[in-house]
């Protein structure tokens, strides 16, 4: 029988936190993917969510009812389509994968204003189409 070094436990550890960090930017958008990680990672309380996410509770469960629902019901090769720039995706990874390999939400709450000021931006694109039916 082969014996398993530390650095094959690391490996394998790194490789199933990058799947699992992976798996979650493309299934799920920003608010879903922090209300997710701080419930199920850390176990927040939804009160605590709600308040660091300032929304009301009734949001918070919605958003982890749409979190499960997305990460269960998708096959694998489904991506949800979330409007993020590379540099956006980038930022949740390193944020997510550090948040999840040293068991810290600190960091993932320290992140907050910055991860959801580009998804404010980002809720309907800009188009013709909208400022028509504004016109309307």
């Amino acid at each position: 029988m082969m014996e398993r070094t530390a650095d094959d436990f690391v490996k394998k550890e790194k490789t199933v936190n990058e799947t699992l960090v992976q798996l979650i930017l493309e299934k799920l958008t920003v608010k879903q993917m922090l209300t997710f990680v701080l419930k199920e990672a850390f176990h927040y309380k939804i009160a605590e969510i709600a308040d660091l996410l300032q929304m009301k509770e009734t949001g918070v469960k919605a958003l982890l009812k749409r979190s499960r629902d997305n990460l269960h019901r998708c096959p694998e090769t489904e991506r949800l389509h979330v409007m993020r720039t590379r540099s956006e995706d980038d930022l949740l990874y390193q944020t997510l994968f550090r948040t999840l390999t040293i068991q810290d939400p600190t960091v993932l709450i320290e992140k907050i204003p910055i991860l959801l000021k580009p998804a404010s931006r980002n809720q309907r694109p800009n188009s013709p189409l909208n400022d028509l039916s504004l016109a309307a």
